[in-house]
Order: structure tokens, then sequence, then C-alpha cells
């Protein structure tokens, strides 16, 4: 039996692809791991001989830290790239898999998940791993907002402490990837079951 075009899309669209971003952390990750490696090796290996005074050893061990230092801000800031891009590749995945099912809805309105909450036609809030989309959400405005866990995301998820800087980020990412991917896929059915397009 051949299957239905309304199938095809859905099955399409329950495929939130983040392998080009997974291949992004991995790069970022080795070079990282390759350059720290180097610092420490180069730092451990020091020796009062290598200097033509030997009190610029102490200058240099310095200087070597901060180099040491700089990997840590990096994979930080990959870390708050990876959150962000998720989250990013989520909210424009959901607004075209809506657009697509309900023709009717305002477009421009679809990052405001309150307006969602109201309009779409089924509960967002009960689908599979909806807290996890929704701290993926709130950590990622934590993030463009103020750097800081904001009183939003306490609120909801006491793991998160308010005023505190966001830490472990990386961990986040992959503990909230796979569940997000299971909110997609969940959403996407409902969008197809109960779609103003595609009818049954």
């Amino acid at each position: 039996m051949a299957i239905s075009f309304k199938k095809l899309f859905e099955n399409w669209d329950k495929h939130l692809e983040t392998e080009t971003l997974d291949e992004f952390r991995g790069h970022l990750e080795t070079s990282l791991q390759r350059r720290q490696k180097h610092l420490e090796e180069e730092y451990s290996g020091l020796t009062e001989d290598q200097f033509e005074d030997p009190r610029d050893i102490d200058g240099y061990r310095m200087h070597l830290s901060d180099l040491m230092s700089e990997v840590g801000a990096v994979q930080y800031l990959a870390d708050e790239l990876s959150i962000v891009a998720l989250y990013k590749q989520v909210e424009l995945h959901l607004k075209r898999v809506i657009a697509k099912n309900f023709p009717s809805i305002n477009e421009k309105k679809l990052s405001d998940i309150e307006f969602v909450k109201k309009t779409i036609q089924f509960d967002i809030e009960a689908l599979t791993d909806f807290p996890a989309y929704d701290e993926l959400r709130l950590i990622n405005n934590a993030i463009k907002h103020k750097g800081k866990v904001t009183k939003p995301l306490a609120d909801k998820f006491p793991v998160w402490k308010e005023g505190e800087e966001l830490k472990e980020l990386g961990v986040a990412y992959l503990r909230l990837l796979p569940l997000t991917k299971n909110y997609v896929q969940h959403f996407v059915s409902m969008a197809y079951a109960n779609s103003q397009k595609f009818k049954t």
C-alpha cells in the first residue's frame, strides 16, 4: 500500500536535523582537547635552563595558565552557542510544521509560546518531554538576555539558582537534546493529527 503525502510529510518533519551541530561540537571539542594537552605538556616540561634569566619561568608559566583559561572560555562559549543554536533549530522547525498544518495562524506570533499555547489545537504542555523543551527555551533566554540564571528558569527548574552564572551548559545540552527530539516528534504527530490542511 502506498504511503500518503500526509504521512510522508509527517515522517520527514519528525526528524530534527542536529547532525551538523553535533559535528561542529565534536570538531571543536577535539581541537580544544588537543590545544589543552599541548599547553599542559609545555607547562609541565618547563625548566629554568630554557630561559636566559631563570626568573622568567614564572612569567611564562603565568602566560601558559592564561592560555589554558582561554581554552576553557572558548569551550564555555561553544556550549552557549550550542544551546542557542539547538533552540533556534527547534523553534524554526516547529514554526514550519505549524505553518504547514495551520495556515490560518499568524506566523509572526509563533515565537511567543503563550500565543502558541492558546492558538494551537492541542495541549503542548501535555506532549512527551515538554519540560525539556521548556527548559531549553528558558536557558536560551537566560543566555541571550543576562548570561545568568533568570527567575523564570529557576522557578520552573530548581536545579538552576536565580542570579548564578549559567554552568555546565555542555552537560545541559547533552541531557536536553534527546528529550527535545522526543518533544518535536510528538508535536509533529499532534500537528498532523489536528491539521487544517491535511485532512484524514
